[in-house]
């Protein structure tokens, strides 16, 4: 598809969106120059994604990565983000989703509050979840003096009995 107000060629897998493209971004106030470069990178992602024989909804976050380094440009990335968001947004390519794994310990870490006081506390993190394993009858000297809870649950030799 020939976007002739921007001379523009796309064609490939994303060419049905190219039009909704280009408006969604005049929409939010872009400049004729910003979109046609936008609309550069859109027409290069299609074609990537022609060439690969790749539906957009099959785009993986390692891909993406792919993309972000076929060219080392600042305008290039600015742009393949917009196309990323807008293909996000209308549903065609599949939302971001995290490279790496959550572990337990970091669900455990995000309960915590992030106020300045807590993260310069003298007691870790890992110190805080120790106790919180420690048996019943063994309360160390120092539980007594933290001001942190190391768990939700109040058991004997926990911080958080304090």
């Amino acid at each position: 598809m020939l976007l002739d107000e921007y001379g523009v060629l796309v064609s490939g897998p994303l060419e049905r969106w190219a039009q909704e493209f280009a408006s969604a971004q005049a929409s939010l106030g872009y400049v004729r120059p910003a979109i046609r470069s936008a609309l550069f990178v859109f027409a290069f992602v299609s074609r990537w994604l022609g060439t690969r024989r790749l539906r957009p909804e099959e785009l993986t976050a390692e891909q993406v990565e792919s993309l972000r380094g076929a060219r080392p440009s600042d305008n290039y990335a600015r742009s393949l983000s917009k196309v990323l968001q807008f293909l996000r947004g209308v549903g065609v390519v599949p939302p971001v989703r995290s490279m790496t794994r959550r572990t337990s310990l970091d669900r455990l870490l995000d309960r915590y509050p992030s106020a300045p006081s807590a993260r310069s506390s003298s007691t870790s993190v890992a110190t805080r979840l120790k106790r919180c394993s420690m048996p019943p009858t063994a309360a160390p000297p120092w539980a007594a003096a933290t001001t942190l809870s190391c768990c939700s649950r109040s058991r004997p030799g926990c911080a958080s009995r304090s």
